[in-house]
């Protein structure tokens, strides 16, 4: 079938009357000289399987005379566009752009065009605007080229949402096959499977339409925007679940239950693949496992979960998650306190061989002598009652120290010993020296006897090389302070007193200058000097500004070199490291003052502009930050979320400081009204982990909060299976009940994200044709009546559409004015976009169920224009429709307005009755006006 779009006639006459003549009888004129001769002559020219498309072709007739003008205008025309189409069919006019497609290429380019905008150009034929059938023919005629335009655009929100709506069930399944033909079963299994679970949703706005457009939509955006070469089945099913609970507004957690309560049922009626049903049971089971975790962060109800178990019989090897918790919680000091403390004597030794089965023995008996230290040894008036849980809350974090080798019964037992006479201000050889006297020590255990038996001898010989006589200090003082050259024996005897207990190292180190201790680091490594002097005077500001503020005094001026030779002095004859000597010296000081090694460290790190470090030790502490990173995490979230975090944010980021914690209090807020299940304990340590996580990512970078908080929002969403626009969303509602309700950086992200979120992706690559032909011009009859009918069904408020649902209703509401009907094609619907300012790109459903109120106040509503015309008064609604509402027209858009064109019949001079005016209209809510040409 020949197509013209435009035609354009020039005349020029000078006889008046004979050009008002031809005027009036154009019609016939045009259909008998005109169309019939250009049919004929086209007709002739066609190719079978191709369409031949020609821009611009222009004909000159000449000079016609009035006499026999018909017969001329015909003749020549034939004679003259026979002429133009030879030459530019064969190649002899270059200056006329033609293009020839075969039948396919042109079904793949209507089809690519109206999946990109939505509507179809002036020439498609009418076979092509079945979209199904345009969808399956190209499938199967290209569906290389389709797959590529597929992959290719299909990043596109737009693009993916006009497939779900524009097609079926049995052609979007075609279109998995073709996308992911190896996974295409599994994919289309999976979709029935979400779709049959419908009705167990239990969502009483949502249709099952609306459920079926939102389980294709997440499943196309998924295999549209994957990029890996690997389909990862598992990943898959977990995104969608997700996707979907987001859109839903549920947990991931109900949505994946529901569907897995119902696989055995869908098993038995549907086919589904085995491997469906199992990465739904892993997902389960995963799930479960976190939710677990999540119930242990919580002490009080891990403690009741472990003493249920306890009660059961919970063994060694028995419920593995439990277990793998257990080790967990009691490894890490803070947790193990909060847990223990609330347990029983008998409760944590049977706790004992369930996370240490192997030293079980040795460790209970251990505990057991301690206990009689506090009883009748050198802890004796000195430990309470606290004693019972102090001590389990010591050995268990050593006891489960994971340093990746054997464990170390020796090791183990000096360790804890240490750490009760630190406790206590006791020395360690006080405490073995009873051990020692303990008659039945060897009975209940004869490991733990040698042990300690081994460990008591050591300290003898150490204590007996560490005492040096006075004169031996004064001895060296004088040498230290005259810098003279020690001898191999007085080295050792320097190394000895700067090994010794700590109350006469920091004795001898006391009385040495400044300078005089800088000298003493010449007997050991005098290469290493300058890096050592530099990073003592660094850690003498960390008292004023850092960690140590308010916890360590005059004292540190000197206590610092303490540990500084301790760790120095203990290398031996191994090659030096800045790397461990760094780190070694902040342990001690860490351990010394009650302060975690890593929050020390990130102290230290966070003030590095400030301190303005040299460049050598600056990359020693970069390198043992990122070592460190995740554990510094940790312990400061535990910080901050026991309410000290406004002098943590102080002394670390004192201009963010306001900043973190409204966003803090914002996102909790956001829990409490959006996210009621989630743990408020749970919900306040991920967050200040995130916070301290995102804040090192961006350290010595400028701070950005607008982008801050957007990350913190992501991440924070992502952990909980959930999306961001639920937290956007709640934001944007916030900011309308109370423009100050937010900071104004967090007001701008949450604008921007809710602008980004309504603005769906549209193609910027093309520019739809700015005309295009329409079956429901007529309604521009009816545009006055519009805005009124939207406001009665409360589809608009104050002269603007209540949402994007709204304006979608309003569309179907004018198709059912005009057909009767809600089911139409997307390319049809051009002008109902347009009169309820709905973005011409974006797609919209197929179908739309109207309800019975809507359809009974629009038939009012016609009826009462009807009254109001006095020509149509008798008229049936029907007539009104087939009569005027059912038009052709042109619809072409300009800078400045639109013009819609209605086709014209015989009986229009009706139209001149109309009392009220149709021809110029803009609503509120359009971005542009409508000018009509109907008679």
């Amino acid at each position: 079938m020949n197509r013209i779009d435009t035609v354009k006639f020039l005349f020029e006459m000078q006889n008046e009357d004979f050009a008002r003549e031809l005027y009036a009888r154009w019609d016939r004129f045009f259909a008998l000289n005109f169309e019939r001769v250009a049919d004929e002559v086209l007709a002739q020219r066609e190719i079978p399987g191709k369409q031949i498309e020609i821009h611009h072709l222009e004909l000159d007739l000449g000079t016609l005379t009035e006499e026999n003008f018909d017969e001329q205008f015909s003749r020549i025309l034939k004679e003259r566009l026979e002429d133009a189409l030879v030459a530019c069919l064969y190649g002899e006019d270059e200056k006329t752009a033609v293009s020839c497609l075969s039948d396919e290429e042109q079904a793949f380019l209507l089809l690519r065009y109206f999946l990109l905008h939505g509507s179809l150009p002036w020439n498609a034929e009418q076979r092509h605007k079945n979209i199904s059938k345009l969808f399956l023919s190209v499938l199967q005629a290209n569906p290389k080229q389709l797959t590529d335009f597929l992959r290719h655009y299909g990043h596109y929100t737009s693009l993916q949402e006009r497939l779900v709506y524009q097609l079926a069930d049995s052609e979007l399944e075609q279109g998995i096959r073709l996308l992911t033909t190896a996974e295409s079963t599994f994919i289309c299994s999976y979709v029935r499977m979400l779709k049959s679970r419908y009705r167990h949703l239990k969502k009483s706005a949502l249709t099952e339409t609306g459920h079926r457009h939102a389980v294709w939509k997440v499943v196309y955006a998924y295999v549209l925007t994957n990029r890996s070469s690997y389909f990862n089945k598992k990943t898959f099913i977990a995104d969608t679940i997700l996707q979907l609970s987001a859109r839903y507004n549920t947990s991931y957690a109900s949505l994946l239950k529901m569907l897995v309560s119902g696989k055995e049922a869908f098993a038995e009626t549907l086919a589904a693949p085995p491997e469906l049903l199992l990465i739904l049971s892993e997902l389960e089971e995963e799930m479960n496992q976190k939710e677990v975790r999540n119930i242990f962060l919580d002490v009080t109800k891990f403690y009741q979960h472990v003493s249920a178990m306890l009660k059961k019989g919970l063994q060694a090897d028995s419920d593995v998650i439990t277990k793998e918790m257990l080790i967990t919680v009691l490894a890490n000091v803070d947790s193990c306190k909060s847990f223990v403390t609330l347990l029983e004597e008998e409760e944590i030794i049977r706790l004992v061989p369930i996370v240490a089965p192997a030293e079980s023995e040795l460790v209970i008996n251990y505990a057991r002598s301690l206990d009689k230290q506090k009883d009748r040894g050198r802890l004796q008036g000195k430990a309470g009652e606290e004693f019972t849980k102090l001590k389990w809350i010591i050995i268990f974090p050593l006891l489960l120290e994971r340093k990746g080798t054997a464990f170390n019964q020796k090791y183990f037992v000096a360790k804890v010993l240490r750490k009760i006479t630190a406790h206590y201000n006791l020395s360690v050889m006080e405490l073995l020296e009873y051990f020692m006297q303990q008659q039945d020590l060897f009975r209940l255990n004869a490991v733990l006897f040698q042990l300690l038996t081994a460990l008591y001898e050591e300290a003898r010989q150490q204590q007996a090389v560490s005492h040096a006589p006075p004169n031996t200090k004064i001895h060296l003082r004088e040498k230290i302070q005259s810098e003279k050259e020690l001898t191999d024996r007085e080295k050792q005897q320097l190394i000895r007193i700067l090994n010794g207990n700590l109350a006469e190292r920091y004795a001898f180190i006391s009385q040495l200058k400044e300078e005089e201790l800088h000298g003493i680091i010449n007997y050991f490594i005098p290469e290493e000097k300058e890096f050592i002097v530099n990073y003592a005077a660094a850690l003498d500001r960390q008292p004023q500004h850092g960690a140590l503020q308010g916890k360590a005094g005059r004292e540190f001026k000197y206590l610092k070199w303490v540990f500084i030779f301790n760790v120095i002095t203990r290398w031996g004859g191994s090659e030096f490291s800045r790397l461990y000597f760094v780190a070694g010296v902040l342990r001690k000081i860490a351990a010394h003052y009650n302060l975690k090694y890593a929050e020390l460290l990130f102290y230290f790190r966070a003030e590095t502009e400030r301190l303005q470090l040299p460049k050598q030790l600056d990359e020693v502490l970069g390198i043992l930050f990122e070592k460190e990173k995740q554990d510094m995490v940790s312990q400061l979230a535990h910080i901050a979320q026991k309410d000290d975090h406004r002098h943590l944010l102080e002394t670390l980021y004192p201009a963010e400081k306001g900043f973190l914690i409204s966003l803090i209090q914002t996102l909790e807020q956001f829990r409490r009204m959006a996210w009621a299940n989630v743990s408020e304990q749970d919900f306040k340590r991920k967050s200040w982990e995130l916070i301290f996580s995102l804040l090192m990512e961006s350290n010595g970078k400028a701070f950005d909060k607008k982008l801050f908080a957007a990350e913190m929002i992501k991440k924070l969403a992502t952990f909980y299976y959930r999306e961001a626009k639920e937290i956007y969303a709640w934001l944007h509602q916030a900011i309308e009940k109370d423009k100050n309700a937010l900071s104004p950086e967090l007001k701008e992200i949450v604008e921007r994200m809710h602008d980004a979120r309504n603005e769906k992706t549209e193609i910027p690559e093309e520019t739809p044709d700015t005309h295009s032909y329409i079956d429901n011009a007529g309604i521009a009859l009816l545009l006055p009546y519009l805005p009124r009918l939207f406001s009665l069904l409360e589809l608009t408020e104050a002269g603007t559409f209540k949402d994007r649902d709204a304006q979608v209703r309003a569309m179907f509401l004018i198709q059912y004015i005009v057909f009767e009907k809600t089911e139409f094609p997307e390319y049809e619907m051009t002008l109902n976009k347009i009169l309820t300012g709905f973005k011409t790109g974006i797609p919209i459903p197929h179908e739309l169920e109207l309800t019975e109120k809507e359809k009974e106040t629009a038939l009012t509503m016609m009826k009462s224009i009807m009254k109001h015309w006095e020509k149509l008064k008798n008229t049936s609604i029907a007539g009104l429709r087939e009569g005027f509402l059912q038009r052709q027209g042109k619809l072409e858009v300009e800078d400045d307005f639109y013009i819609l064109t209605v086709e014209e019949k015989s009986y229009d001079m009706l139209l001149d009755t109309v009392p009220w005016g149709f021809k110029t209209i803009k609503y509120t809510w359009m971005d542009k006006t409508l000018r009509v040409r109907w008679r």
